[in-house]
């Protein structure tokens, strides 16, 4: 069984995928300091299962991951493939070839596989033990390991050397079967412990039983009182529901019989509430008739006052009308008898006959002055007692509509 192979990725320096292929024979690996040497050997002890940081050379675990460069950012996860022959079937394995694969991640999480197949680390240290590959055996020989080894503990030697004769593997499985029968051991103490705590409570549980068969006796007969007072409680209930039903349909006629009544007390009460509002609006309409006919009487009232002075006026403007004509009348008749002085005289004086003549014409002119002064006196007598009476007529009108305006806000009055 030889090393084939080795594929690094993200493992410390090597960011990107790196394999390194090992042919029959020794091979090494030549750089200068720093180039990343000792970091083949470091995966090599990563991937077998090392968990000692301190082993691997850093402060924490995800310190084995690139962390990346002024050029390169850092990567997320490390990944060692190591790859064995196996073609002699050294490892307990049933394949020519052994790849173990170890992945780590920046979250903290892990993986192992052995041929791409997940397994867990026990398997991998189990799979190594007594071949001298494992991450404490003597395949791995660091700097300044010899030294340490001749230099150590006992047990440390001891142990080196057990891995390097092979009774590693049963060594441990023994150590793991004596756990496993000190452990049987402990649990058998505590199977007796049990034991010997139900075997002290074996009297008080036969009491207990006894006490639970009459409890279950007792259970039953109560069950069965139970049962039969449900029963007649069902009774009751039944001839208490019959009578709830014959009340229910008694109440629901009732109900139905009010919700008519009320459904015709509502229809009535629409009715009258539109019948308020006619009347409403009638008398709405009415005090608006009412308020008309009253400025309508009021301008009546104010033109039979204008009317009652104009014709005052008239009368007053007549009786100077009268007073004119009898004065007309009195110069008439004086100017009539002057006119007969002057006729006598006329008879009594030729001489005097033309003087009398002019006075005579003059007397008549005059006359026929106060003749058409008379006459339109007369005129406007008459247009005066005709406009009279037709302002007594209206008058009398205005009275009759006031009257029956009168009967009418009245008879509005007694209605409402």
């Amino acid at each position: 069984m030889y090393l084939k192979s080795i594929e690094i990725r993200g493992f410390k320096s090597f960011a990107d995928r790196t394999l390194l292929n090992f042919n029959n024979g020794i091979t090494a690996v030549v750089g200068p300091n720093g180039s990343g040497k000792s970091n083949i050997s470091d995966a090599v002890r990563w991937v077998l299962g090392e968990q000692k940081v301190k082993s691997l050379r850093g402060g924490k675990m995800e310190d084995v991951i690139f962390a990346g460069t002024d050029f390169r950012k850092p990567l997320g996860f490390a990944e060692v493939t190591l790859l064995l022959d196996n073609s002699e079937r050294k490892l307990p394995i049933p394949f020519s070839e052994v790849s173990v694969t170890r992945k780590l991640f920046r979250s903290g999480e892990s993986e192992y596989l052995i041929n791409n197949t997940t397994c867990r680390l026990k398997d991998i240290h189990e799979l190594f033990m007594d071949t001298g590959i494992g991450k404490e055996g003597y395949s791995l020989i660091g700097q300044g390991k010899i030294e340490a080894i001749l230099s150590g503990k006992m047990d440390d030697r001891r142990a080196l050397l057990e891995e390097a004769a092979g009774i590693v593997k049963y060594k441990s499985r023994k150590e793991e079967s004596e756990k496993k029968l000190e452990n049987t051991e402990q649990n058998l103490l505590r199977v007796q412990d049990i034991l010997n705590t139900y075997e002290e409570r074996i009297g008080p549980l036969e009491r207990e039983k006894v006490k639970a068969e009459k409890f279950l006796v007792l259970s039953k007969e109560q069950r069965s009182i139970q049962i039969s007072l449900i029963l007649s409680d069902l009774e009751e209930f039944e001839s208490e529901k019959k009578v709830l039903e014959e009340r229910s349909l008694l109440a629901e006629k009732n109900f139905s019989e009010i919700s008519r009544k009320r459904e015709e007390a509502v229809e009535k009460q629409n009715a009258l509430e539109s019948s308020m509002d006619d009347k409403k609006a009638l008398e709405t309409e009415k005090k608006e008739v009412f308020y008309q006919k009253r400025e309508q009487m009021d301008s009546s009232e104010k033109e039979i006052s204008l009317l009652s002075q104009r014709i005052e006026d008239k009368k007053s403007l007549l009786m100077k009308n009268e007073k004119a004509i009898e004065l007309a009348k009195e110069r008439i008749s004086v100017e009539t008898s002057q006119m007969e002085e002057l006729h006598q005289e006329l008879d009594g004086s030729k001489n005097l006959k033309e003087e009398v003549r002019l006075r005579l014409d003059e007397q008549q002119r005059k006359i026929r002055v106060l003749e058409e002064s008379l006459k339109l006196s007369e005129d406007a007598q008459r247009g005066l007692r005709e406009e009279e009476e037709d302002a007594e007529e209206k008058i009398r009108t205005l009275q009759e509509e006031l009257n029956i305006q009168s009967l009418s806000w009245r008879a509005t009055r007694l209605q409402k």
